[in-house]
């Protein structure tokens, strides 16, 4: 078995397709991927993915969920901290939360912070374990 770690834009073009030869490219890979062979997807590549999707490409939350949820079933790809993401995934479709500002709360929950401070009032509300900074 082969782990290829991929980066932000590879994983990007799967999703958006605006560049029709690296899509070619990144379709070519996908397909000469042996039975065992599986795609990595670090935390950092995630958050970056999942920030780019919706800034520049407009997704909204419920898109950013479901498409992190699929990274999470897929066989062919294995997502870094995956009890993390899921457990992101969870907080936001509960409590609201931006996917982003749960995974931070939950990396640094899991990293034995007693809390993690922030500017940001929405954030310091929806996430477990945020504190507003004033």
């Amino acid at each position: 078995m082969a782990r290829i770690g991929v980066d932000t834009d590879i994983l990007v073009r799967l999703f958006v397709k605006d560049d029709v030869r690296q899509f070619a490219s990144v379709a070519r890979l996908v397909n000469t991927l042996k039975d065992d062979d599986v795609f990595f997807i670090n935390i950092v590549v995630l958050i970056e993915t999942l920030w780019t999707l919706s800034r520049q490409y407009g997704y909204q939350k419920p898109q950013l969920l479901a498409l992190a949820q699929a990274l999470l079933e897929r066989s062919d790809l294995e997502v870094d901290q995956y009890e993390i993401v899921g457990n992101a995934i969870n907080i936001s479709r509960l409590l609201g939360a931006d996917i982003s500002d749960a995974l931070i709360g939950e990396l640094n929950r899991l990293s034995d912070c007693a809390h993690t401070l922030t500017f940001d009032a929405k954030a310091a509300t929806t996430v477990p374990g945020m504190e507003l900074l004033a």
